[in-house]
């Protein structure tokens, strides 16, 4: 039986469970104040790291959007078209989620039927002959 190694998270100081993949460099455990302490940190090394990286940048997307004006304003629609996409499924699939409910409920209610006749009758009719 092996055990699961543990490793105490830096910025809670819990113990938690290493991830197989990742155990050398795993530092956090998986809550959300921890993850978001790890990736601060993350980001300034990394800013610290590459200081120029964003430098440059809004140029050629001031160029693109000349290029490109209504670019944005097409994936705004694209994505509305997604999530309506989206919205429609998730209603068919809560008409098949409440069709499924109710088949249950009614074939819950025939079960009991049959206990009721299987179970409780017979007892009944010895009753009645006492």
């Amino acid at each position: 039986m092996s055990k699961k190694r543990k490793k105490k998270c830096k910025y809670c100081r819990k113990l938690f469970p290493l991830n197989k993949k990742t155990q050398k460099n795993q530092e956090a455990c998986s809550t959300e104040v921890c993850q978001r302490l790890r990736k601060k940190k993350n980001n300034k090394t990394f800013k610290k790291s590459n200081p120029d990286y964003w430098k440059g940048r809004y140029e050629y997307i001031k160029e693109y959007r000349k290029r490109n004006p209504d670019y944005q304003k097409e994936w705004y629609q694209q994505k509305g078209k997604a999530a309506k996409n989206v919205k429609g499924d998730l209603e068919e699939k809560k008409q098949k989620v409440a069709y499924l409910i109710d088949s249950t409920n009614k074939n819950l209610t025939i079960l009991h039927e049959i206990q009721n006749e299987i179970f409780v009758a017979p007892l009944l009719n010895k009753g009645e002959g006492l």
